[in-house]
């Protein structure tokens, strides 16, 4: 009886060990995008047969690297059996659809630089995110952003005329709105994570609204019609600042900014440079490309060692006296 009990035993362990070593493989998943099928085989090791959605549920990262670049991923069909994946990096592509992607709720970062995209709605349920790149691409409404409460950096571009959505994105850290339509900034003020911005747009005339960004460590604002730069003034934590291809002449509100270290200001129309003497710790200035024609104030930049002063008025002084003198100081000028 005992040997026949025993026996039993391990015929269930047989039975049981074969049915977990013959696992389904899955459904196999067809790629109609021949670049994308490419980088799945890469990844998945398969140079040739069926890639079953069991393969798939392997990959956590996907990357094209390495392979021919001459034409570019279209669809991303196929893409939704990726269910592990956290990251994903299609950039300089020529995606247009990210309806693949919206049951992928497990993505941590998701880097779509340079593509066709315009609607992003299918990402309003990827809830995980804390990197999104969609810089270089057509994107008008931000509203299926507003769930994506984890964010801590997002990148976007495109004519959008209404930054309500981020007010949600509480834990936001690093911003950057490139050529936006929008002229009212203050659904951004309430974000006090945030120690990056970048925007830049047509309608961007208008930043005292940014007053309440006190806690702003670097702000760039390039190419864009602003002249008048007073409100950041009162943003005494900057450390960087880049405001390159503006309207501005007048550079005094940035005379009690003391933690600068760098500072872009090529593309402008500024005269004076007296402001600029109080900035203690400014070891990089550009001002390539404005109207100035007296530096000595810079003389007094006692950690200045990065200056672009090229394209502009220099009087005979500043080019024979005080440019030497510069450069004497260890400071490399290019003028």
């Amino acid at each position: 009886m005992k040997k026949l009990l025993t026996l039993l035993i391990l015929i269930s362990i047989l039975v049981l060990t074969s049915c977990g070593s013959d696992k389904e493989p899955g459904v196999v998943v067809d790629f109609p995008d021949e670049k994308l099928e490419e980088l799945i085989r890469d990844y998945t090791n398969k140079d040739e047969g069926d890639i079953y959605s069991s393969d798939l549920e392997k990959i956590t990262s996907l990357q094209p690297s390495g392979f021919d670049t001459s034409t570019k991923i279209e669809n991303l069909t196929g893409l939704e059996y990726c269910t592990n994946l956290i990251k994903l990096d299609l950039n300089n592509q020529d995606i247009r659809d990210l309806s693949p992607l919206s049951s992928l709720t497990g993505l941590t970062e998701l880097i779509l630089y340079a593509n066709e995209i315009r609607d992003i709605s299918p990402l309003a349920n990827l809830t995980e995110l804390k990197h999104l790149n969609l810089n270089k691409n057509r994107v008008r409404d931000l509203t299926p952003l507003a769930s994506l409460v984890n964010l801590k950096y997002l990148f976007v571009e495109g004519k959008i005329k209404d930054l309500t959505p981020l007010t949600s994105l509480i834990n936001l850290e690093n911003l950057t709105l490139s050529n936006i339509a929008a002229d009212d900034l203050s659904p951004i003020t309430s974000l006090e994570n945030l120690t990056k911005l970048n925007i830049s747009g047509d309608n961007l005339t208008d930043i005292s609204q940014l007053t309440a960004l006190v806690w702003l460590k670097e702000l760039t604002i390039t190419s864009s019609p602003l002249a008048n730069i007073s409100p950041i003034a009162s943003l005494i934590n900057l450390e960087f600042i880049n405001m390159t291809g503006n309207q501005i002449a007048d550079v005094s509100p940035l005379s009690s900014l003391n933690r600068l270290t760098r500072l872009y200001l090529g593309k402008n129309k500024i005269t004076n440079l007296s402001p600029l003497t109080g900035l203690e710790n400014l070891h990089t200035l550009l001002l390539y490309d404005n109207l100035i024609t007296d530096i000595s104030p810079l003389l007094q930049l006692s950690q200045l060692k990065n200056l672009a002063i090229k394209d502009n008025p220099l009087s005979e002084k500043s080019i024979n006296e005080y440019i030497p003198q510069l450069e004497k100081n260890h400071i490399e000028a290019d003028w």
